[in-house]
């Protein structure tokens, strides 16, 4: 049959005639850049309005800043594939948004889009941490740590953010039925998150990917059979020719909760689809390209964080020895190790560097003890006392010169006593490894007693 030939055979009735006349006025034009600016400051200015009440105003602006430069992203890469009323919106406790309408759907540039939001927020969160370490100002952490948690959250495969968005575009978009399947788990799962992290306004988000699933099904199981049984068009055109409407007009309403839809409301759900029917799944070679991007990106998005903190914090450690006199006129070398600035640990030091004597742990943000023991040239012995957040003993292990002996827990019904092989595997693990190797002792450069004791200003009386 001859494509004229098809066309003839599709019915064109009166509702096909408004929907295409309402589709027509649609607002696909540009719209008036000032009334794009007003939105996104008056979005802007809620957003911060509510935010405040959970933050102080300088986190509220870095945080705008960050989101504003990952929609930005976006935005510059909408306007140079030329998608049409690219906006971009700020929606207090959720985010940002930019959106635009694409004349001619493809895949590679979905795909490319979805990255160019993250990934400048990335790169820049490295340079913030280069400039943190360069000029040793703390002023560049928070922007940093910023950028990069909310730009690599956003490269994670869930759905609807922007690596699940990629993950779909790039891998699933071809099938309707793997496609529901990958957002409908992703959906579970952010719900699962919600319920986990007691987050309501992420239930919230999670609950509305659902409820979209079903028409997304639909729309994406139409487009398929349209290009499948419909000649494809002749020319890509923002608003779909009447002989598509009808006929997707006539699909939509075999399903019984769209016979009933308004004619402004199926005309959007036509339009949805006649974006899917004329979309361009990334090629072979495309496809593969671009996840090679999203993996490497990914990665760097996820270790750079864990190692420039890494590296920060160990560069906020100090150790310092000092020399104690005893009470029977004999020395005794101390080390103790402040992390900014505030003691965390002592411990006492035998002549040849290995820890030997007492010990106390500290926690570093509220100055409560955590932790006392006793050391034996290198090995643990004695009691050793464990405390929670409130200063409040929990438990209390005992060793012989290294060699485990018990382990008293307190529990809601008293305190209990375990053995070796009752204790978590990698309770077992830590306790072998110091039973079998070496010595612990001090791991920076090495004083020998004499060194120190000619040095007055370490020693302390």
């Amino acid at each position: 049959m001859t494509d004229e030939a098809y066309f003839e055979e599709v019915r064109v009735d009166e509702t096909d005639r408004e929907i295409e006349n309402y589709l027509k006025a649609l607002p696909f034009q540009k719209k008036n850049s000032k009334s794009n600016i007003t939105n996104l400051l008056i979005s802007v200015i809620a957003f911060i309005s509510v935010g405040l009440f959970k933050n102080s105003l300088p986190n509220i602006l870095i945080l705008v800043a960050v989101l504003f430069i990952h929609e930005l992203g976006h935005f510059i890469g909408m306007r140079l594939f030329k998608y049409r009323d690219v906006h971009m919106l700020f929606i207090p406790l959720f985010g940002a948004a930019t959106a635009g309408y694409e004349i001619a759907p493809n895949g590679s540039r979905k795909a490319i889009v979805s990255l160019l939001g993250p990934l400048p927020g990335i790169f820049l969160g490295i340079i913030f941490w280069i400039l943190c370490f360069k000029t040793r100002h703390e002023i560049f952490i928070q922007p940093a740590r910023t950028l990069l948690f909310i730009n690599a959250f956003n490269l994670l495969p869930i759905f609807p953010l922007d690596g699940g968005r990629f993950i779909d575009t790039v891998l699933f978009s071809r099938n309707p039925k793997i496609e529901v399947v990958f957002q409908l788990v992703m959906g579970l799962l952010l719900l699962s998150l919600a319920f986990i992290m007691k987050g309501p306004f992420l239930g919230i988000f999670a609950v509305l990917v659902l409820v979209s699933l079903y028409p997304a099904y639909m729309s994406a199981s139409i487009a398929k059979k349209i290009k499948t049984d419909m000649p494809p068009p002749t020319q890509i055109t923002e608003q779909p020719p009447i002989q598509y409407i009808a006929e997707i007009k006539r699909l939509l309403r075999r399903r019984e909760s769209f016979q009933k839809l308004s004619v402004k409301t199926l005309a959007k759900h036509i339009q949805n689809v006649w974006q899917k029917v004329c979309n361009k799944p990334p090629s072979a070679g495309a496809s593969f390209g671009l996840m090679f991007v999203y993996l490497m990106s990914l990665s760097i998005g996820l270790i750079s964080p864990l190692m420039f903190e890494g590296v920060w914090a160990a560069s906020q450690v100090k150790r310092e020895i000092k020399i104690l006199k005893m009470e029977n006129g004999q020395t005794a070398k101390q080390e103790t190790m402040y992390f900014k600035g505030k003691v965390v640990r002592r411990i006492e030091i035998s002549p040849d560097d290995l820890f030997h004597g007492k010990v106390e742990s500290f926690d570093w943000n509220t100055g409560v003890l955590k932790e006392t023991g006793q050391w034996y040239h290198g090995k643990w012995d004695g009691e050793w006392s464990f405390y929670d957040k409130s200063g409040k003993l929990y438990k209390v292990m005992k060793f012989d010169k290294g060699h485990f002996i018990s382990q008293k827990e307190l529990t809601t019904s008293g305190w209990i006593e375990k053995s070796f092989n009752e204790l978590p595997k990698f309770a077992q693990w830590s306790i072998k490894r110091e039973e079998t190797g070496p010595p612990n002792g001090i791991k920076h450069k090495r004083k020998s007693l004499e060194e120190l004791v000619a040095s007055r200003d370490a020693v302390s009386n």
